[in-house]
C-alpha cells in the first residue's frame, strides 16, 4: 500500500499516526511503502484500507 493513498483515506498524517498509535514523523520516514507491519495494522484498523492493499497487489502483478 503507498503511504500517499494510506494518508489520504484518513485524511492526514496525523489521524493516520493516532489510530496506529505512533508519531506523524514515524509515519514521515516510511517512504514509498507503507511498512508490512503498518499495514496489517491499518487494516485490522481500517477495513476500507484493504482496498489499497489489492491495489499495490494488482499494479504489482502487471
Amino acid at each position: 500500500m503507498k503511504t500517499s493513498d494510506a494518508i489520504a483515506l484518513m485524511q492526514g498524517r496525523g489521524p493516520l499516526a493516532r489510530l496506529l498509535g505512533i508519531t506523524w514523523q514515524a509515519v514521515d520516514q516510511w517512504g514509498e511503502y507503507v511498512p508490512e507491519l503498518r499495514a496489517y495494522q491499518l487494516v485490522e484498523k481500517c477495513p476500507a484500507a484493504l482496498s489499497l492493499v489489492e491495489q499495490c497487489e494488482r499494479s504489482a502483478t502487471t
